[in-house]
């Protein structure tokens, strides 16, 4: 609003005495809003000011309410008492529009208060006139710049509605004793220096106001009483202490309610705007920091009690028993919740979320702790979404139900009871699942995957498996009993006297082979690809298979020195079961089907021979065997038939014989 005032400023006098003057008078300005002349209802403020520009205050300021302002003029009657003593005052203007809540603007410049005639002869009708000699005044008047003695009883009649008297603030008023001040001594005041002996020793409210201690003409601490009935016989009380800034606020009906301190009130020329602390239910404690809340805020007081916010900015614990220690814009929800800090890493401003109930975040940005007995302990953008989950720090962790991220970067346990302890993008999916290093993907139950440096994924293909990517090479320490080694190329178990080693041939002629090595004291077995010539030879020991030079035949072991437990085979029985063993055509389920084989079951051979280890496999040296017997068999048969044979062969003979003598003698 801008506004210009005009010029006329005159006492109005009232007859109270011949030559008595009133103390009020008449102000006429006028008003403009904007650059238009005013119309409607204003507020006006009036002090005086002993400069035209400094803060030289005299008297207290009047407001005149709801005064009229047609085409910007309006005339109002303004009192300020007695103050008038012929020095130069001003008036300092204030205006708003009638009954609104906002802060006067103030008019400019400050407008010269002029004298009318009559109060110019009053002021020096001393000079004309002549003083009045104190002795002309009654004994019983009180006179004015003289030093007296008053005696006796006094009694102050004042007239309805004003003080018994008052003291202009500029007299000094001294040795005035406060005993007997209505009625009470002055023992029973609290003095400014401290009381000696104060009885009884209590400051407050008789009745059930609230207390307040006021700073710089605001509101710094208030105490409040509650109270009300639980139970037909049962009251309850309490006090809610209120500190800080004048705006902060402990629900009205809350139980309990404690805020220490912080907060603050914003002056501006629309009046005073709050960024309180807040306790909206029973219990709930805001120990400091700005714009914090204890309490879910609505109308029922109980449903968040012993919410806590210890200090920090913009935080809120909306559920019960919740604590936020500190920090910026942090958020707890949750049953019995707690974040310790954090929402502000220098950079961003995003608080941590703790809505789960008895979840935990220890600090760090951003953090989510959404389900039931959840932790987060530090670090940025992580989510604990299942029940029982943790995160130990880090960056965009995502964890499940009973899972774990220790810490890493962007590595998620979403399986059940799964664990990444570390690393980058790794996924732990399957139950119980682990994976470890550099996207490792622990897919399936039980799986543990480990993966190097190398900038690609590495996962698991099935259950329970176990997974390891080394580019480098492994080795396994364990003092005697365990060496797993590949740093050379060669895989091993073992010591160097009892050891297992599979390897590639690094350089030589047989550069690229693959062997294994089996090595026991003495004892050895040998497996080479082509190039290499041997594969699984034994060195002639009594144990083993060997394939020829050139890799075209097995060698089984069959010395009769490595067998023991000998019984006979009934060779014609053994070529009637090969006689009923099916035989078919068929191939393995990891071949295309164009890939042929022929051969039994394993489980009809062995139903019907009863050897081998297992019911699934049909070993070569069995299979030989059973061949063997069968071909014995067969052999025993032709053998047989040869003889009667034989037999017949020799009676055809004797027959032709007989015959031919019969021809004869016939002729």
């Amino acid at each position: 609003m801008k506004t210009k005032l005009l010029f006329l400023s005159t006492l109005l006098l009232s007859a109270s005495g011949i030559y008595a003057q009133g103390t009020a008078f008449t102000y006429q300005g006028r008003l403009n809003d904007g650059t238009n002349l005013a119309n409607g209802s204003y507020d006006l403020r009036f002090a005086v000011q002993g400069d035209a520009t400094a803060q030289v205050p005299l008297g207290q300021p009047r407001t005149n309410s709801a005064v009229s302002v047609s085409n910007g003029l309006f005339t109002t009657v303004v009192d300020f008492g007695a103050i008038w003593d012929g020095t130069p005052m001003w008036l300092d203007i204030g205006v708003r529009p009638a009954g609104s809540a906002i802060s006067f603007a103030t008019l400019s410049p400050r407008q010269l208060v002029t004298a009318t005639p009559k109060a110019v002869y009053a002021n020096r009708a001393g000079i004309y006139a002549g003083p009045i000699d104190v002795q002309q005044l009654p004994g019983g008047v009180v006179r004015g710049y003289v030093d007296q003695t008053l005696t006796g009883a006094f009694t102050f009649d004042p007239l309805s509605g004003k003080p018994p008297f008052s003291v202009n603030s500029s007299v000094l008023v001294t040795n005035l004793n406060a005993d007997k001040l209505d009625g009470l001594d002055s023992n029973d005041f609290w003095k400014v220096g401290g009381n000696a002996n104060p009885v009884p020793p209590i400051l407050g409210t008789g009745s059930t106001q609230p207390l307040q201690f006021i700073v710089g003409n605001r509101r710094a601490l208030q105490l409040e009483f509650n109270s009300a009935n639980i139970a037909r016989f049962t009251t309850l009380f309490s006090v809610n202490v209120i500190g800080g800034a004048s705006g902060n606020v402990v629900s009205n009906g809350v139980f309990g309610g404690t805020i220490g301190g912080g907060g603050n009130v914003t002056n501006n020329r629309f009046g005073d705007s709050p960024v309180p602390n807040v306790v909206s239910d029973d219990y709930g404690t805001v120990g400091g920091g700005l714009n914090n809340v204890a309490g879910n805020v609505n109308s029922i007081f109980n449903d968040a009690q012993g919410a806590t916010v210890s200090g920090g900015v913009s935080n809120i614990a909306s559920g019960a028993f919740a604590t936020i220690s500190g920090g910026l814009s942090n958020s707890a929800s949750g049953p019995g919740a707690f974040i310790g800090g954090g929402g502000h890493d220098g950079q961003n401003l995003q608080g941590n979320t703790a809505s789960g109930p008895a979840s935990v975040i220890g600090g760090g940005v951003n953090n989510f702790a959404l389900s039931t007995y959840t932790t987060v302990a530090g670090g940025a953008f992580n989510n604990a979404e299942g029940f029982y989950s943790t995160i130990g720090g880090g960056f965009g962790h995502h964890v499940g139900d009973a899972s774990t991220v220790s810490g890493g970067f962007l590595n998620g346990a979403m399986g059940f009871a799964a664990a990444v302890p570390g690393g980058w993008q790794n996924s732990a999916d399957g139950i119980t699942s682990f994976a470890a290093g550099y996207r490792a993907h622990a897919t399936h139950d039980g799986s543990f995957v480990w993966a190097d440096y190398t900038d690609a994924d590495f996962g698991s293909s099935r259950s329970n498996q176990f997974l390891v990517r080394a580019s480098g090479g492994t080795q396994i320490w364990g003092g005697d009993h365990w060496d797993l080694n590949s740093s050379e190329g060669d895989f091993r178990v073992g010591t160097d006297d009892y050891r297992l080693k599979i390897g590639v041939a690094q350089s030589g002629s047989g550069a690229g082979d693959v062997w294994i090595r089996a090595h026991g004291g003495t004892a050895r077995m040998f497996i080479k690809a082509p190039g290499g010539a041997t594969i699984l030879s034994d060195e002639g020991q009594t144990h083993g298979v060997s394939l020829a030079t050139g890799g075209g035949a097995w060698t089984s072991v069959s010395d009769r020195n490595a067998k023991e437990n000998f019984a006979a085979v009934n060779a014609r029985e053994v070529l009637e079961k090969v006689a009923a063993l099916p035989v078919q055509t068929w191939n393995y389920k990891t071949q295309p089907a164009s890939i042929r084989h022929i051969g039994p079951m394993a489980q009809d051979f062995s139903a019907a021979f009863q050897c081998g280890e297992t019911n699934t496999g049909i070993t070569t040296v069995d299979a030989d065997g059973v061949a063997l017997a069968a071909i014995q068999g067969l052999n025993q048969k032709l053998e047989e038939k040869e003889a009667r044979v034989t037999a017949l062969e020799k009676t055809v003979a004797e027959l032709q014989k007989v015959v031919a003598r019969l021809m004869v003698e016939k002729r």
